[in-house]
């Protein structure tokens, strides 16, 4: 017994060897630390009489160093503002390099070359979009034309774009200037036609170029044309002073009217009888006198006169009127009320395809073979002369596009 008890104590005093052992080889081979008092840290300094510290505090990654040469700041472009940047940015890329270029000789009829037609710089500040410093209100619109300067004719128009409503949403589109040029389109809900156009704006402005323009409304539908693309540090030219408005109509016109009309190809009879319905009511409104608007509208639009006909077609102040150019022809009626605001009597366009050609008036679902744009203006001046008188007309040049409105209609003496 005693035996065993000497033993187990022998045992227990080898096991506790051992542990020391083991401790002491774990402590002088450095694995863990040894302990010791803690060291109390020094206080800040703070304050001019700090010393600052040997060691170079690396840079911030938000600073720069002006000294490193080579070295340069870099500007990443502002992202979109307004839903419609993606079509302005299309737009200025296919119109500026045209508006760039030299313009082709303008005649007497480019109402956008007119001194006193609405002219000057585009700009947009404070929520309102101005040209030439006059304010324009294009929310009521229901469509924006924009062209550049060009074409087949001396007075053609190439158009670049167009913002038009489809239903309750906006449709932007744009094409390129040559003929080869795609065509894109956005389609925007929440947006009327005043974004169309801040957007264009801005979009000019942010590759430091501002747009002169020449603009022109008629009825709920507007024509923008894209003149240059200047210096925005630059003055831009003043606009002209329009002419004082005399107080009637009556001194603008001075009829020579050639009575009866002679065609320069067997006409379409009821071609004619159509549009004798819609020309009647007109002349019977203007028998009375042209509206009171009459004189301001013919003070913003220069061409303007008597519509006649003679053997080489039709003609609008003695100057040859060029509507058998024309895919699309707008015929509309000054009318009083509301006050002073063409309301569209007839609308025609003209489609040609490999199968053949015709003149469409959409809203009468009526299809005449051939050309036949001429052909309307002959038959509004024999209605008017078959009625013993004869209209006085303000024409809109838009290349493709065409306007004419009917102000006046006074009785002559064949």
């Amino acid at each position: 017994m005693q035996d065993r008890r000497l033993r187990r104590l022998r045992l227990l005093v080898l096991v506790l060897a051992v542990t020391a052992l083991g401790v002491l080889l774990i402590r002088t081979s450095g694995v863990f630390p040894a302990s010791g008092p803690p060291t109390a840290t020094p206080p800040p300094t703070s304050g001019p009489s700090a010393t600052p510290s040997e060691t170079a505090r690396p840079p911030l990654p938000t600073e720069f160093n002006p000294g490193t040469p080579g070295a340069r700041l870099t500007l990443t472009p502002a992202e979109p503002s307004t839903p419609a940047d993606q079509w302005a940015i299309y737009v200025l890329d296919t119109a500026l390099p045209a508006v760039e270029e030299p313009s082709p000789p303008q005649g007497g009829a480019a109402w956008w070359a007119r001194a006193d037609a609405l002219r000057g710089r585009l700009a947009y500040a404070g929520g309102r979009i101005t040209i030439g410093g006059s304010a324009l209100d294009v929310e009521a619109l229901t469509a924006i034309d924009l062209y550049v300067p060009g074409g087949d004719a001396s007075n053609g128009l190439t158009p670049v774009a167009r913002v038009a409503w489809e239903g309750e949403a906006l449709m932007l589109t744009g094409w390129g200037v040559d003929a080869g040029g795609a065509e894109r389109s956005w389609l925007l809900s929440g947006a009327g036609p005043g974004l169309a156009v801040e957007a264009l704006t801005m979009g000019a402005a942010s590759r430091n170029v501002a747009l002169d323009v020449a603009y022109m409304a008629s009825g709920d539908t507007a024509q923008i044309v894209l003149l240059d693309a200047g210096d925005p540090a630059a003055t831009p030219t003043p606009l002209p002073t329009p002419s004082p408005i005399p107080p009637t109509v009556t001194p603008f016109f001075s009829p020579t009217p050639t009575f009866p009309p002679t065609p320069t190809r067997a006409p379409e009879a009821f071609m004619g009888q159509v549009i004798a319905e819609k020309l009647d009511p007109v002349i019977e409104a203007l028998r009375d006198g042209p509206p009171p608007e009459a004189a301001a509208y013919v003070a913003t639009h220069p061409w303007a006169g008597p519509l006649t006909w003679t053997e080489t077609g039709p003609r609008l102040d003695g100057i040859p009127l060029p509507v058998g150019q024309a895919s699309e022809l707008n015929i509309y009626a000054l009318a009083a009320e509301p006050a002073g605001e063409p309301e569209l009597i007839l609308h025609a366009t003209y489609n040609a395809s490999s199968s053949g050609s015709y003149t469409h008036f959409p809203e009468d679902q009526l299809i005449f073979q051939e050309q036949r744009m001429d052909e309307i203006v002959y038959w509004m001046v024999r209605d008017a002369a078959e009625q013993g008188g004869q209209l006085f007309a303000a024409f809109d040049d838009f290349g493709v596009r065409q306007n004419l409105t009917l102000i006046d209609y006074r009785a002559i003496n064949p």
